[in-house]
């Protein structure tokens, strides 16, 4: 199954303006069928797109990126990546006016504003009633699982992409559902068959390097695990 984000455009009635754009997933049996099914997003929900590797999940998420000024109205949007550093969440979403701001309301020095949990808190501020869109937040791990854990407590819409929902961490599913949300799965023919060659690839490699055992070995636990997720 083909599904991919589309968008549809609000005008308004006295003027005829685009004044939004209303989100749809729009889904097919392959890229060349013409019967589609749209079905409504919401945009104040959390919106987490699943799938493997090769689904469009970023494809879909710098959709939504590049028409936020359009989807979500009045709120700002924010953007990480998971196998970013923490620094650069921090540098590429704050700027130096709100860095000011911060420091005046609470009298803090600049060797104070330099901390880690001092630039965690002016986030957190800003992120407060805002949208919050993480690529691969399953690759968030360590430190940075629990400053995520964070911003997921405030009060934002978070959209977001993952391999498989269920399989991120117990305490993100819980904070990501504390808000009404969306799962939108995104494993289409094309990522299946992708990962089927690169696994067969795999298998007519160890049989090359003369180990024929290893390889029945791994297609018969590929066999089980298949068999385990249905």
């Amino acid at each position: 199954m083909y599904r991919f984000i589309k968008f549809q455009k609000v005008k308004s009635k006295k003027t005829n303006e685009v004044t939004r754009f209303n989100i749809y997933l729009r889904e097919k049996r392959n890229k060349w069928d013409n019967k589609t099914k749209d079905k409504y997003i919401n945009r104040n929900k959390n919106i987490i797109f699943e799938g493997l590797e090769g689904a469009g999940k970023s494809r879909e998420l710098e959709k939504l990126k590049n028409y936020n000024m359009k989807i979500w109205k009045n709120k700002k949007v924010f953007y990480i990546k998971g196998v970013e550093p923490f620094s650069e969440w921090f540098n590429n979403n704050i700027i130096e006016q709100e860095i000011e701001e911060f420091a005046k309301e609470n009298n803090l020095t600049k060797k104070e504003l330099n901390k880690n949990f001092t630039k965690i808190e002016i986030m957190i501020k800003n992120f407060k009633n805002g949208v919050l869109i993480i690529d691969d937040i399953d690759k968030i791990v360590g430190r940075k699982m629990e400053i995520l854990k964070e911003f997921l407590k405030i009060d934002t819409i978070i959209v977001c992409t993952c391999k498989d929902f269920n399989e991120l961490n117990k305490t993100i599913q819980l904070l990501l559902k504390k808000r009404e949300h969306e799962i939108l799965t995104l494993n289409t023919k094309a990522s299946y068959d992708a990962s089927y060659m690169l696994f067969v690839a795999f298998i007519i490699l160890i049989v090359a390097l003369g180990q024929p055992e290893l390889a029945m070995l791994v297609m018969v636990g590929r066999y089980m695990l298949k068999g385990v997720q249905k």
